[in-house]
């Protein structure tokens, strides 16, 4: 947490007497302006047993986490409509865009110093083709800026880079499924084996009174096999 969002959080609670849990950003905060102008009538009521902004009675001035923290003193009052996001979760686009880092506060009491001032110059892209306002011919004579017509007038923005990449393009997979089909086919054949007999008898009779009998007996026999053929295919 960069120093001068300490200051301010701390110079909230001293001036309101409310603590806040994180740091509001005055820059992102827009502000009703009939309830923002009673804010300042509550400001103005606050500082006035201090010491002057120069002899660091004060060492933010007006901040969003004084608005903020005087709100909620207020809430019997005055309507929040506020919801908080976080930063780092939501990513943050701001109103403006610096093109150059402020200057440090000179003050002993100050909290923006070199450090500070550094790391926010460093922060900060070049603008300097934003800064060419309704100039075509000027901007696209500047390197690495270009002209983008819209609105009926344009904008100078920055070049567009190109970008080399290459396609990641999926891998192949080979996959081999089985499939195995059994046939199978039974035939059988029955007969059924017999057998037949004939029984023939004569009489003979002759004149002294004899009789004579004869018989005669035949068997005939039919047979048949019984054939049983199983057959099984399998097809993979």
């Amino acid at each position: 947490r960069l120093p001068s969002c300490t200051s301010e959080l701390e110079e909230a609670e001293l001036l309101f007497g409310v603590k806040l849990n994180y740091h509001h950003n005055t820059f992102d905060t827009i502000f009703e302006t009939a309830q923002f102008l009673r804010f300042c009538s509550a400001y103005r009521l606050a500082i006035s047993d201090l010491q002057s902004y120069d002899d660091c009675g004060i060492v933010n001035g007006i901040t969003a986490d004084s608005f903020i923290a005087w709100l909620i003193s207020m809430s019997s009052s005055e309507a929040f409509n506020y919801v908080p996001k976080n930063k780092q979760r939501y990513g943050q686009r701001g109103w403006e865009r610096l093109s150059h880092a402020h200057p440090i506060d000179t003050r002993s009491c100050s909290v923006y110093k070199e450090e500070e001032r550094a790391l926010i110059g460093g922060n900060i892209t070049t603008w300097s083709c934003l800064l060419i306002i309704e100039d075509p011919a000027r901007c696209d004579a500047t390197e690495g800026c270009s002209w983008r017509p819209m609105f009926g007038s344009g904008r100078c923005v920055n070049t567009p880079q190109q970008v080399t990449f290459d396609f990641l393009w999926r891998p192949t997979f080979t996959a081999t499924t089985t499939f195995t089909r059994t046939i199978t086919t039974s035939r059988t054949t029955s007969a059924t084996t017999s057998s037949t007999t004939a029984s023939i008898s004569s009489t003979t009779r002759t004149s002294t009174g004899t009789t004579r009998t004869a018989t005669s007996t035949g068997t005939s026999s039919t047979v048949t096999t019984i054939t049983s053929i199983t057959q099984t295919a399998t097809t993979v």
